[in-house]
């Protein structure tokens, strides 16, 4: 087996020098597609974003399980900062703590616009049918916990008294 090192691969979480508005979905996989489309100079989103012309910033992944990623976030200007993971509703996003959009960057990626400066960036997979799992199960619980009391209740008042 041979191991080959990619210099030039690109990191998992970056930051693209500009960002382009593609709302269109085959104008953006024919852009992605083109010979000259490079993810280090531009990233397209579906959505509009306020962003200066050129956008610089370091960015490198401090945690990472497979529910929940941590970065840590060095911006010079703002910026999208895209994490190279699918992106999909059941995940969202944390500035700082606070949530955050999350955009859909190149089509199929992950990207939260953050301001300049230093802060860290979660991103957390909370599905909600998750939520509705546990509030479904917790209701199943209390069903159960009924059922049982009012069998056991019952049992009791069935129960002849003793001497009688």
């Amino acid at each position: 087996y041979w191991a080959l090192v990619n210099p030039a691969a690109l990191a998992r979480a970056f930051v693209p020098q500009r960002v382009e508005t593609v709302g269109d979905a085959r104008e953006r996989l024919r852009k992605l597609a083109a010979p000259h489309f490079n993810p280090r100079t531009v990233a397209y989103v579906e959505t509009p974003v306020s962003l200066p012309p050129v956008c610089r910033g370091a960015v490198a992944i401090v945690a990472d399980i497979p529910t929940h990623v941590t970065v840590s976030v060095k911006m010079e200007t703002p910026g999208l900062v895209v994490l190279a993971d699918l992106w999909d509703q059941g995940w969202r996003a944390y500035l700082g703590g606070q949530p955050v959009p999350i955009l859909r960057a190149n089509h199929a990626l992950r990207g939260v616009v953050v301001p300049a400066g230093d802060a860290t960036l979660e991103f957390r997979y909370e599905p909600q049918s998750l939520a509705w799992g546990l509030r479904l199960a917790a209701v199943a619980a209390v069903i159960l916990l009924v059922g049982t009391g009012v069998n056991v209740w019952r049992r009791l008042l069935a129960r002849p008294a003793a001497g009688v």
